[in-house]
């Protein structure tokens, strides 16, 4: 990891996957859940230039919805990252990572 990389705020990171309908997707809510192809077991970290760390809550295992959003207090990094440890149908499917800082 470079030192000298762009570093920002953040207080919010969603992580999406795959929903069971994914030819006709429907636009995601927090409570559209998943029985065939998503991840069920995942990290989100952030990295501070020279080492990543899980935020909080951040480490999931069990995982049934389609739409998971993660905020914390505000965390200064250079890059966001979501490591999949288990999913379903055989492949990881993450679709959209995005991160959010404060207003």
């Amino acid at each position: 990891m470079r030192t000298m990389e762009k570093r920002k705020s953040i207080t919010e990171i969603n992580v999406f996957t795959v929903q069971d309908a994914w030819a006709t997707p429907q636009e995601p809510t927090e409570a559209l859940t998943f029985k065939q192809y998503g991840i069920t077991a995942f990290e989100v970290q952030t990295c501070n230039g020279t080492a990543w760390s899980t935020v909080p809550g951040g480490n999931v295992s069990g995982n049934n919805k389609v739409w998971r959003k993660f905020g914390f207090p505000a965390i200064t990094t250079s890059a966001v990252r979501v490591l999949d440890h288990g999913w379903l149908a055989g492949y990881s499917r993450s679709t959209e990572i995005e991160a959010y800082g404060p207003p």
